[in-house]
């Protein structure tokens, strides 16, 4: 069995969808620590370019969970609808995607953790991507870095780790074949598609992206056929 494991991450890039439907189980690590990245922001094509939009977050201490952390306000939400108006209306599938992204946003939770995981379920559900969701937090696994990584696959009885293409400079190799866990790395050849708003391709932006501009029955076949 093959067990995906990743932070939950705010509307994610294709490559973590790519992730979960080649995963058997996929583990959001959501009790680690908050540090900066994608877990409260998203890139986005915002006048052509690649652009981060991120949301604000309470900063109780510098050692706080993902589990821990809630957002500091309501106003991003307003905003997240208006950028994505003013630079996806005239995509050819904003009117298909936007009733959907709008109720994403509007996801009555001021936990960070617990908005992006529904909203990553509810995506893929959306995609039609069938998988098991766990809660690392629920697992309650006492070990850090790639031995945290090992105790859940084998909480799990999985045989396989899916890792991130990044996770070989972080993550014992040795490890996992010491545990006789098959180590494998989620590669995959970015989709290219026309974007709205720009002649150059921009890769890596947000799930939101690729669905505004080739909807989501295409983005569902690009998907199944990177199923491993």
């Amino acid at each position: 069995m093959i067990i995906g494991i990743h932070q939950p991450n705010f509307f994610p890039w294709f490559g973590y969808f790519v992730k979960i439907v080649r995963s058997d189980t996929f583990v959001f690590l959501d009790d680690v620590q908050l540090v900066r990245n994608y877990i409260y922001r998203t890139s986005l094509n915002i006048n052509g370019n690649p652009q981060f939009f991120s949301v604000p977050i309470k900063r109780e201490s510098q050692k706080q969970l993902i589990s821990q952390s809630y957002f500091a306000n309501i106003l991003w939400r307003r905003k997240l609808k208006g950028t994505l108006r003013a630079n996806y209306s005239k995509a050819p599938y904003y009117q298909e995607t936007i009733d959907f992204t709008q109720n994403l946003i509007d996801y009555n939770t001021d936990s960070l953790s617990e908005f992006n995981i529904h909203n990553i379920i509810a995506l893929s559900e959306y995609l039609g991507i069938e998988n098991t969701f766990i809660n690392s937090s629920s697992l309650l696994v006492p070990d850090s870095s790639t031995k945290r990584l090992v105790e859940i696959i084998k909480k799990l009885n999985g045989d396989t780790y899916l890792s991130g293409m990044g996770g070989d400079k972080y993550q014992l190799g040795a490890l996992f074949e010491k545990n006789k866990i098959r180590l494998l790395y989620n590669e995959f050849e970015h989709p290219v598609y026309n974007q709205n708003n720009t002649k150059t391709f921009l890769p890596g932006l947000s799930i939101l992206d690729i669905l505004f501009n080739i909807g989501r029955e295409k983005v569902h076949k690009y998907l199944l056929s990177l199923k491993l």
